[in-house]
């Protein structure tokens, strides 16, 4: 949002270079910018800062591979230009039926609001005061475009080349734009300078009705907006919205004063759904093996028993095989305490019931009864310290 601030200051600050000049002491806004700027950056340079900091961090949440962030550019994160115009309830891209993930892509601009901006620029004469909100929402636009035009789900080749938008210069040129991988989100401003333009148009309207007709009018432009939301856009309503409470299993581990990372199970959910156990970590403060844009960790797939649990999420068995490597599988577990894992979690909403009790009875079986919080549908499984796995394992071999 700061970015989009300096945006949409550059192209007011622009138009008014350009078509208003004489209205403007230059010489003190040139002043007064400096000296905001100046203050801003004392305030804003710690905290910027470090934020920069767990970007670049080798443990950083947030990923950002330039090779992953082109990528996502051109083949996931696209911008159908036919979006902001096309009433659907469809998204495109449709991230569902491409990739199946649950994120919906909302850049719809709405005709309601096209209406009212188109009769306020056409109506109105004070264009002077429109002006510099019809400038930014084109530039917005422009930038929300992506690196490379696409109109229905398809890029525009003319020539057999893919047709550059100004989005790709300064994703080229400057260091903060590298970063951004959605540039739909500047819809943000499109959407900010539209519904000024309409709110223009509405009170241009207003003007002509009498004051009974007034409040009728308003009611009416509202009712056109719900309902084009509802049933011309892909949003969804009412407000998607989760609960945000921790569970109490995670304060236990906060607690617990031995050292030692959670897995949180199922694995094999979707990304963002897993994000959920980056969320409870901000309760337990324990390393877990996810990060926001990776894959299945590498340890995790070389594991006997995780990858065992992967197979279990995914299979459509009613019950576990009628033999198990249970020696592969102690050992795995201990494997698991090596590495640093203090903590097993299932989340019991997240599978079917009978991949459930199959995961609980082979957890139970390595690692002992875990324990239930049953108002949480959670069950944790404490992880043996190092130095107990190492003494277990002497035992187990005889060595003294």
């Amino acid at each position: 949002y700061g970015l989009f601030a300096i945006l949409g200051s550059i192209v007011v600050m622009a138009w008014q270079a350009s078509l208003q000049a004489y209205a403007v002491d230059w010489r003190r806004l040139a002043a007064r910018m400096g000296g905001a700027a100046g203050v801003t950056g004392l305030l804003a340079a710690p905290g910027f800062l470090a934020f920069r900091a767990s970007l670049d961090a080798p443990d950083a949440l947030v990923t950002r591979d330039p090779r992953f962030v082109w990528e996502s550019l051109i083949k996931h994160n696209i911008t159908d230009a036919a979006a902001f115009f096309n009433p659907t309830k469809v998204p495109s891209p449709d991230l569902h039926a491409l990739y199946g993930e649950e994120l919906i892509i909302v850049i719809y601009v709405g005709w309601v609001a096209l209406a009212l901006s188109i009769a306020a620029l056409v109506s109105t004469r004070r264009h002077r005061l429109m002006a510099p909100w019809l400038w930014m929402g084109a530039a917005f636009f422009a930038f929300s475009l992506g690196p490379y035009l696409n109109i229905g789900g398809e890029y525009v080749m003319p020539g057999g080349r893919r047709l550059p938008m100004p989005f790709l210069v300064l994703f080229e040129a400057l260091p903060v734009f590298d970063r951004i991988s959605h540039p739909f989100r500047f819809v943000t401003g499109v959407s900010l300078c539209a519904a000024l333009l309409a709110a223009h148009g509405l009170r241009h309207l207003l003007r002509k009705q009498g004051v009974r007709m007034r409040g009728l009018v308003t009611l009416l432009v509202a009712l056109l907006v719900v309902l084009e939301t509802h049933l011309g856009s892909p949003a969804v309503l009412p407000i998607p919205s989760g609960n945000a409470r921790i569970p109490t299993a995670y304060a236990v581990m906060k607690a617990d004063p031995v050292d030692g990372a959670v897995l949180d199970l199922p694995m094999t959910v979707p990304n963002l759904e897993r994000a959920v156990y980056v969320w409870y970590q901000a309760a337990h403060g324990r390393p877990v093996p996810w990060g926001l844009n990776d894959p299945m960790p590498t340890p995790l797939l070389r594991n006997r028993l995780t990858t065992t649990l992967i197979r279990l999420e995914a299979t459509r068995a009613r019950s576990l095989p009628p033999q198990i490597p249970q020696l592969d599988l102690v050992v795995a577990g201990r494997t698991l305490s090596r590495q640093g894992y203090r903590y097993v979690v299932l989340h019991e909403a997240l599978v079917p019931e009978f991949k459930r009790m199959q995961m609980i009875a082979l957890l139970d079986g390595v690692f002992g009864a875990g324990q239930a919080y049953p108002e949480d549908r959670l069950r944790v499984w404490v992880l043996p310290r190092l130095g107990d796995a190492v003494a277990d394992a002497a035992e187990d071999s005889g060595t003294p």
